[in-house]
């Protein structure tokens, strides 16, 4: 890694840009400490060396370098390993461990709020916000001649403390959902047990809970589908392509999970966590939130989506004057679609009393009766493992379990489902 970033100091040796992030006011100044670091062929050579400028000690230099250029965790965790009697922990990672929490404390001023009351809310959000940081500078001994994996687990325990200590909650912030620390400028998420998660994309304090399903609806719009569609892994265009479309119409993520999208093996809430994870690398992130509406996503599997009419004539009656294609067209007059957006969050009883309502409406509707198949006798619907039988007045009649093997017990409903 040494002869990496040495490299990348020559070739950016005259770069403006380069010489501000690496904390130099003047750029002869960065040239200089980049003619001297290039003498030298391995870290410890260079830290043993004890340069020294108005800005940096070498390991400091090095650490700058490593923060601006990037680096690869595994060959850093080695390199230091091999001289981390030399290292100073208190340069390789920022002294703040910041706490997510369920609430975000913020505070933006109404119209109503006098400049008073504005200032004491606003106060009390920063406040609020202050408990969320956990200061770093009281462990120093902690971090002494430590490489990152050792810090990163030292972190972990104060996290863990920290945690415990104040019962996983924070007034005025809520529950505790994670810890943050920035180590080389890398920000490494923690769970609540102190245990490494994932490296972020974000800023140590950056927690911003804009809704994470528009991000990515607004990404989707924009994007190139076929782009999208390949990172994902679909071989068929088409059906990414209708899900991106469906998606782009949903105005919350409990919208679109309840439409109850499905292609080859990917649910509605598999897809949105694919994009979070192409689009901005919040794989977690998106999984977390898609677990809110799991219930949801539940209730769409085991919800047919159709009322099925009973009718005098049968789809076999039919088949002396159409084909079984015909029949299967007919067949749709005997379909009420339903939109299952209308049922999220509802109750048995809710459910029984809406799909009464449309099949009161239904009958009264055609007046009792559908051309070509003659009087409606009643309906049925398949969900939750089960057929519900209802009368033409929206009456629920009985309710019968699903064979296993898939085929309905209750005589009619598969006849109908097949044009029979």
């Amino acid at each position: 890694m040494f002869s990496s970033i040495k490299a990348k100091l020559v070739l950016k040796a005259h770069d403006e840009a380069t010489c501000k992030a690496m904390g130099y006011a003047e750029q002869g100044w960065f040239i200089q400490a980049v003619s001297e670091i290039e003498k030298y062929e391995c870290l410890r050579d260079w830290l043993e060396s004890g340069y020294e400028d108005r800005r940096h000690n070498a390991f400091e230099f090095y650490a700058k370098a490593l923060r601006w250029f990037g680096f690869d965790w595994d060959e850093v965790e080695s390199e230091f390993g091999e001289c981390r009697e030399l290292l100073d922990g208190e340069k390789i990672i920022c002294n703040i461990l910041y706490a997510e929490t369920q609430i975000i404390p913020s505070y933006t001023r109404s119209k109503m709020d006098s400049l008073n009351t504005a200032f004491v809310k606003h106060y009390q959000a920063l406040d609020a916000k202050m408990k969320k940081l956990i200061i770093l500078s009281g462990f120093k001994e902690r971090f002494e001649r430590k490489t990152l994996n050792e810090i990163l687990s030292e972190c972990g325990v104060i996290a863990q403390e920290h945690y415990k200590a104040n019962e996983g909650k924070l007034e005025k912030c809520g529950e505790i959902l994670g810890y943050r620390v920035e180590i080389l400028g890398k920000v490494c998420r923690l769970d609540v047990e102190g245990r490494f998660v994932r490296v972020l994309r974000k800023s140590l304090c950056e927690e911003s809970r804009e809704d994470l399903f528009l991000r990515v609806r607004e990404r989707v719009q924009k994007s190139s589908h076929n782009g999208l569609a390949e990172k994902m892994g679909f071989v068929d265009f088409w059906r990414f392509k209708k899900g991106a479309e469906i998606l782009s119409e949903c105005e919350s993520l409990e919208e679109w999970i309840g439409r109850g999208f499905y292609a080859l093996g990917v649910r509605a809430s598999e897809f949105f966590v694919g994009l979070s994870d192409v689009l901005f690398d919040e794989r977690e992130e998106a999984m977390e939130v898609a677990k809110k509406y799991r219930n949801i996503s539940r209730r769409c599997e085991r919800f047919d989506g159709v009322i099925f009419v009973i009718t005098q004539r049968r789809g076999k009656e039919l088949v002396e004057f159409t084909s079984d294609y015909g029949v299967g067209i007919f067949n749709e007059m005997r379909q009420i679609h339903l939109d299952r957006r209308e049922f999220r969050q509802k109750t048995r009883e809710e459910v029984l009393r809406i799909l009464g309502e449309k099949i009161k409406w239904h009958f009264v509707r055609n007046d009792g009766e559908l051309r070509i198949w003659g009087k409606i006798l009643g309906y049925k619907i398949k969900m939750y493992g089960k057929i519900f039988e209802f009368s033409t007045q929206g009456q629920l009649l009985q309710e019968v379990e699903v064979a296993e093997e898939g085929r309905e017990k209750v005589r009619g409903l598969t006849q109908i489902a097949k044009g029979e």
